[in-house]
């Protein structure tokens, strides 16, 4: 028995259906606009520690290359008797 203020339960359902499918459009696009910000951040992240890692190389290239012309200088020193002049 249905009375004139109640709704068929097909029609309930199909409201009820369109609340959720747009709440759930809602959220959806939320978690991938939090989501893409968290990548983007992510992806910085590890191209900074990329970085520094190179850094860190081309400073211990650096320091094993001055040390190199150092010992230069000293074994130039050593075996002719006068200071070679280094320019960097």
């Amino acid at each position: 028995m249905q009375t004139s203020e109640s709704l068929p339960i097909e029609q309930i359902e199909a409201i009820v259906k369109a609340i959720l499918q747009d709440h759930l459009k809602t959220a959806k696009e939320e978690f991938v606009r939090q989501n893409e910000q968290k990548a983007i951040e992510l992806s910085l992240l590890e191209r900074i520690i990329r970085v520094e890692e190179e850094f860190k190389a081309l400073k211990e290239i650096e320091l094993t290359r001055f040390d190199a012309l150092e010992k230069k200088a000293k074994l130039h020193t050593m075996v002719y008797g006068k200071e070679l002049i280094l320019q960097y």
